[in-house]
C-alpha cells in the first residue's frame, strides 16, 4: 500500500513553523500514536519474561519517545530487511502502529506539513525497521536480503562492503590493511612509508558515505570514525530542523530522487552533491591548508567551515580541547545550515550572531551509543562549563544584549563565555520548558538565515520577553534532570 501515490498540492509559501488548523490536528494525532505505543509497549515488556527481550523492547519505545534526546543510530551500511516475525503481541503492535504513524505521513505531506510528513516516516523505521512503503519513499529497495540505496548499490556491485575500521573495502584489502599495508594513490606501501607518503596533501585517500567525500592524510582508522559521525549528523538535523528547510528544499533533502515522477518535478532534478570534508593528520598540514582564507582568528582555529569553497577543513587530533571529532562536528553543523538551504543570506539580519555559533557548540554534544545517539548532555565540555559559570559564578550575558551581537560583536567579546553561553541557551530552547519554545526557536532560527531576523524576533516568536526567558534559562540550567 502506497498512501503517496496521490499527492496534493504543497503550500510552497508556507512559513516554517506556522502550523494551520489541519495541520495542528494531524500533530495532535501523531503525538497520541506515540503516547499509545508507549504506553502499550512499556506494559508488554513488563510481562517480557526474557530480560534481554524486555531491554529490547524498552529500547524501542525509549527510541520513539525519544526525540530531540535521542535518536536512532543510522547505519552507513546495508541493513538486513527481514519482515517482523510471529503473531505476538508485541509485533502486532509495532506493525499496526507503524501504519497509522504512515497514513499521518502521507496526510502530513497532502497539507503540505512536511516536518510532520518526515518525523512520522522516521518514527515508522523506528517501530517498524522493515516497513516496505516507507523504506521505499525514502530511497531503499531491499535486495539480496539487505535495504540498499542507490549509494550502497553501486558500492556493491564493485564488490565493496562498509568494514567498521576501514570503510568500504573488499576481502582481500581486509587482510593487508590489518598487517599493516596502506593504499596510498593506488599502491600498497608498509604503514611508515605511507606515513611519510601523508605528509603530502597531494596523496590524501579518499572515504565516502552515503552523504559525504572525505579526502584525509590521517589514519584511514580514524577517518572512518569521523564518517560514521558525520553521518549521524546529517540524521539527527533532518530530524530537528526540518522545518528550518522551506519546502521545495526539504522535498530535495528529504525524499531526494527516491520520489514518483510527479514529487520529483516538484522537488527539482538536481542531482544531490556529496559534501566535502577535507581533514588532516596534522595542525600543521590544517594551518597550511586554511592559510589562503581571509578568515579571523583561524590562527587558533580547531576546524573550518569555508562557504566559498563548500568544505570543512579538520585535523585529527586527540589533543584538542573537548576532542576533534566534536570540533569537526561543529562546522559540520554549519555546513548543513547553509549547504541544505538553496537560499542563505544574512545580509537583513541584525545582530543574532550567537544562534549561529550556539547551534554548531550544541551539535558537539552528539554522542554514539551501541544502539542510538544521544544529544544534549550536561557533560559535554562546553555545556559542563557553561552551566558552571550560570549557575555557581552568575556569569551570564542577558539574553537582550546576547541576541543584539553581530559577528563582529560576537568574535571580539569573551568568546569561551559567548560561545558555552550560546549552547546552553540552545540547549534550553530545545530541551527546556517541556519543549514549548521548540517550534518557535526553529522559525527563528530560519530568519536568521534568510536575513529576517531583528533583534526582536526571539521576544516575538517566544511570546516572551527576554527578561522571563532569562528566569527561565537559570532554572534550565540549574535543574539537576531534565
Amino acid at each position: 500500500m502506497v498512501l503517496f501515490a496521490v499527492v496534493g498540492a504543497v503550500r510552497s509559501g508556507a512559513a516554517t513553523g506556522q502550523r494551520g488548523p489541519a495541520s495542528e490536528a494531524l500533530w495532535q494525532r501523531y503525538r497520541q500514536i506515540v503516547t499509545d505505543f508507549a504506553a502499550v509497549g512499556r506494559a508488554l515488556a513488563e510481562q517480557a519474561a526474557d530480560r534481554e527481550r524486555r531491554v529490547a523492547m524498552e529500547r524501542v519505545v525509549e527510541l520513539v519517545q525519544g526525540p530531540p534526546r535521542l535518536f536512532p543510530r543510522r547505519a552507513v551500511e546495508p541493513e538486513p530487511c527481514p519482515a517482523l516475525e510471529g503473531d505476538s503481541a508485541w509485533h502486532r503492535l509495532r506493525r499496526q502502529t507503524a501504519e497509522r504513524l504512515y497514513r499521518v505521513a502521507a496526510e502530513a505531506y497532502r497539507v503540505g506539513d512536511l516536518h510532520l510528513c518526515y518525523e512520522a516516516l522516521c518514527q515508522v523505521l523506528v517501530v517498524d525497521p522493515d516497513h516496505e512503503p516507507t523504506r521505499r519513499l525514502l530511497g531503499y529497495r531491499c535486495r539480496n536480503g539487505k535495504w540498499h540505496t542507490g549509494f550502497t548499490q553501486y558500492k556493491a556491485r564493485l564488490g565493496l562492503r562498509w568494514h567498521p575500521r576501514w570503510g568500504w573495502v573488499t576481502e582481500p584489502m581486509v587482510a593487508r590493511l590489518e598487517q599493516g599495508f596502506r593504499l596510498v594513490r593506488g599502491r600498497w606501501v608498509d604503514r611508515a612509508r605511507a606515513q611519510v607518503l601523508l605528509s603530502s596533501r597531494a596523496n590524501a585517500y579518499t572515504v565516502e558515505t552515503e552523504h559525504y567525500r572525505i579526502q584525509s592524510t590521517a589514519p584511514l582508522e580514524e577517518t572512518v570514525r569521523l564518517a560514521v559521525h558525520l553521518e549521524q549528523v546529517h540524521a539527527v538535523f533532518f530530524r530537528l530542523f526540518a522545518d528550518y528547510l522551506p519546502p521545495d528544499d526539504q522535498l530535495r533533502a528529504v525524499f531526494g530522487r527516491s520520489l514518483s515522477r510527479e514529487l520529483r518535478r516538484r522537488a527539482g532534478r538536481v542531482k544531490r552533491r556529496p559534501l566535502l570534508v577535507s581533514c588532516y593528520r596534522s595542525r600543521d598540514q590544517f594551518q597550511r591548508a586554511i592559510a589562503r582564507f581571509p578568515v579571523p582568528g583561524k590562527n587558533v582555529a580547531t576546524g573550518l567551515y569555508v562557504p566559498s569553497q563548500r568544505r570543512i577543513y579538520c585535523y585529527a587530533d586527540d589533543s584538542i580541547e573537548g576532542g576533534w571529532i566534536p570540533a569537526t562536528l561543529h562546522e559540520a553543523t554549519h555546513q548543513l545550515f547553509v549547504e541544505s538551504r538553496s537560499q542563505v543570506s544574512l545580509a537583513g539580519t541584525r545582530g543574532n550572531y550567537w544562534v549561529i555559533e550556539g547551534l554548531a557548540s550544541y551539535m558537539e554534544s552528539l554522542e554514539l551509543l551501541p544502539d542510538r545517539v544521544r544529544l544534549g548532555r550536561w557533560e559535554t565540555l562546553r555545556l559542563k562549563l557553561a552551566r558552571e559559570r550560570l549557575v555557581l559564578h552568575h556569569r551570564y550575558v542577558k539574553l537582550a544584549k546576547l541576541v543584539a551581537l553581530d559577528e563582529a560583536a560576537f568574535s571580539r567579546g569573551d568568546t569561551a563565555l559567548l560561545y558555552g553561553q550560546a549552547a546552553l541557551v540552545t540547549h534550553f530552547f530545545l530541551h527546556g520548558a517541556g519543549g514549548k519554545y521548540r517550534n518557535a526557536f526553529v522559525e527563528y532560527v530560519a530568519r536568521v538565515f534568510s536575513g529576517q531576523a531583528t533583534e526582536q524576533t526571539l521576544a516575538e516568536l517566544t511570546g516572551r520577553s527576554y527578561e522571563e526567558l532569562d528566569r527561565e534559562i537559570v532554572v534550565h540550567a540549574a535543574r539537576r534532570q531534565w
